[in-house]
Formats: structure tokens, C-alpha cells, sequence
């Protein structure tokens, strides 16, 4: 009789056994499908479907001067369009009318001054890099806070250009980068451009130079505005 018992204890032990590791078999792979299916493809950026969105409205929204490509995902289906950036009160902005850039302001920094497009916001209360001493951005209210351009101050004793451009699109194994000599407000500066196939259309562009112990970057924050030329040839150095 007690090896009867004995026996269904082994048995009741090995079932238990058996489902427990049935059960965590199925929990395991059921992780493993969950990440592949949903998890593997977000990471890969060329399959990540907001990145996706994003480079699509870039690519086919163009969009006309005060307003910015915006996107949505609505039901899964990336939707482009364009939205008007609204004017945000700023003291440091005052109206621009001895410049070509009619109808634009002009931001007022200690160090600089820049026009911008006059309904626009600009925010200083943010931090645009954890290596920039001081980040001035320019942005719509529409977009949530995401900087469309930025003028970034660095002290050259903490970073370098080099640095910096090696972080623009950094996210992406095939990015390529190209290097142009050009004048800002009267300095030498790079004209950094950096593409990718990843995204068709996805560009960013910096432009860096230095005044002193500071080194500037003006950043267009891969937004494809087509006046963001304008904007960093209107930065003036303040003596």
C-alpha cells in the first residue's frame, strides 16, 4: 500500500512538473512572437512605423511658409497634412522692418540676433542638449513642444564640432554626412548636411561656428522648411 502511494506522489509530482513547464514554454514564446511581431519591426527604424509617417508627410507634404508638415496615425494608416504655426507672445521679440525678411521678428539674445517668422514661437525654457550651456528654440505650438529650428550655445572647453556631428542621425547604420565652408554673420562656419536611405527624404542640417570660448549650432531640426536658409543667414553676432 505504501508503495502504491508512492508511486501517485511521483506521479502528481512529474504531472505538476510537466504542466509548469508547459506553461512556461507558452509564456516564453509567447513573449518571443509578441516581440517580433510587434516589438522587432519598431526597432528596426526602416520598419517603425511612426518614423515611417514621419519621413512619408516629409517627403510628399510640402508645405508653404508658416505653416509646417504635420502627422497622424488613424488606425494604423499614416495621414500628412499641413498646419498653420499660431504666434506665440514674445518679450524678446520686437517687429523687423529694416531687414528683407518682411514681416518677420527679430529674436534679441545678449549675444545675437536672429529673424524668424512672425507667428512662431520661441522658447528658451528648454533643454535641447545636455552639452548646450543655452538652447533658443523656434517652433509651432502645434507640434507638442518638438523644435522645428534651434540656435544651441556650446562652450568649446566642454565639446567640440566634431562630436556633435557625429550624434546628427546617429540612429541610422547608413547615414551620410557632407561638409560645405560657408559665411555666418561674418564667421567661418561648416554647413553640415546629413542624409540617409533608411528614410527617403530624411535630412538634417547644422550649421557650427565659433566666437570666442563659444561654439554655435544652428539646427534645423530635420524639418525640411524650405526658409531655413533664410533664418541662419539672418544670425547676427551682438559686439
Amino acid at each position: 500500500m505504501k508503495g502504491s502511494t508512492n508511486y501517485i506522489h511521483i506521479i502528481l509530482t512529474l504531472s505538476i512538473a510537466l504542466i509548469m513547464v508547459t506553461l512556461i514554454s507558452g509564456l516564453a514564446y509567447g513573449v518571443i512572437w509578441y516581440f517580433n511581431t510587434y516589438m522587432g519591426n519598431n526597432l528596426d527604424p526602416s520598419n517603425n512605423v511612426i518614423t515611417s509617417c514621419i519621413g512619408k508627410c516629409q517627403e510628399e507634404q510640402i508645405c508653404s511658409a508658416g505653416t509646417s508638415s504635420n502627422y497622424r496615425l488613424v488606425n494604423g494608416e499614416c495621414q500628412c497634412s499641413c498646419i498653420k504655426i499660431k504666434n506665440t507672445l514674445n518679450t524678446n521679440a520686437s517687429e523687423n522692418t529694416n531687414t528683407q525678411n518682411t514681416g518677420w521678428l527679430l529674436y534679441e539674445h545678449p549675444n545675437f540676433t536672429v529673424q524668424y517668422p512672425s507667428d512662431w514661437e520661441v522658447r528658451t525654457d528648454i533643454s535641447g542638449s545636455d552639452l548646450a550651456s543655452e538652447t533658443v528654440a523656434f517652433s509651432s505650438p502645434e507640434t507638442e513642444g518638438d523644435n522645428i529650428w534651434s540656435v544651441l550655445l556650446y562652450n568649446t572647453d566642454s565639446t567640440g564640432m566634431d562630436e556633435l556631428i557625429a550624434g546628427m542621425g546617429d540612429q541610422f547604420p547608413d547615414r551620410k554626412e557632407t561638409r560645405e565652408r560657408i559665411t555666418v554673420a561674418g564667421k567661418q562656419a561648416t554647413r553640415v548636411t546629413v542624409t540617409t536611405d533608411t528614410i527617403a527624404g530624411w535630412k538634417h542640417v547644422q550649421i557650427f561656428f565659433e566666437d570666442g570660448d563659444t561654439l554655435y549650432a544652428i539646427n534645423d531640426g530635420a524639418s525640411r522648411n524650405t526658409e531655413f536658409e533664410t533664418f541662419y543667414n539672418s544670425f547676427q553676432l551682438i559686439e
